[in-house]
């Protein structure tokens, strides 16, 4: 486990390679794209084993390299962990706002719709009833005769 300083951090290496925080922690990423660089070329994986006086210039050259002969999959794979991060971070409002409607509006909305389900039910007993009086008043008028008729 490499040990943190406030501007570097030990690789482990013989002798240690001394690189700062943010290109440590690149580094630690480096395995899954380069993992997935590989299995998109099928170029075999070896083990790092860097020692003796030029293990920083080996290092440095080798991860230079590796970035620039995969750049296009390491980008693809931060990419995609970009996105998947993002895509968890949508999900989680998401649900919150779901979370939100079921538990919040969701019960003022029953109590709306069945309130309107009661008015609608008195509307057609209203309806029903005038459609009876208006009935009734029909049976109950005379016949109207046509002016043609009398003729």
């Amino acid at each position: 486990m490499p040990q943190e300083h406030p501007l570097l951090v030990t690789c482990g290496t013989n002798p240690p390679i001394e690189v700062p925080p943010h290109v440590y922690r690149l580094l630690q990423q480096l395995p899954d794209a380069v993992a997935a660089a590989a299995d998109s070329s099928n170029a075999p994986l070896v083990p790092l084993n860097f020692s003796g006086r030029n293990a920083q210039d080996e290092f440095l050259t080798l991860i230079t390299d590796i970035i620039c002969r995969h750049r296009q999959s390491i980008e693809d794979f931060f990419a995609v962990r970009e996105n998947l991060e993002k895509s968890e971070v949508l999900r989680s409002k998401l649900k919150g706002s779901i979370s939100d409607f079921l538990e919040n509006k969701m019960p003022k909305l029953e109590k709306e719709n069945e309130e309107l389900r009661k008015e609608n039910a008195t509307l057609h007993s209203e309806l029903d009833a005038a459609r009876k009086v208006t009935n009734i008043q029909h049976q109950l008028s005379p016949p109207v005769v046509n002016q043609e008729e009398k003729k």
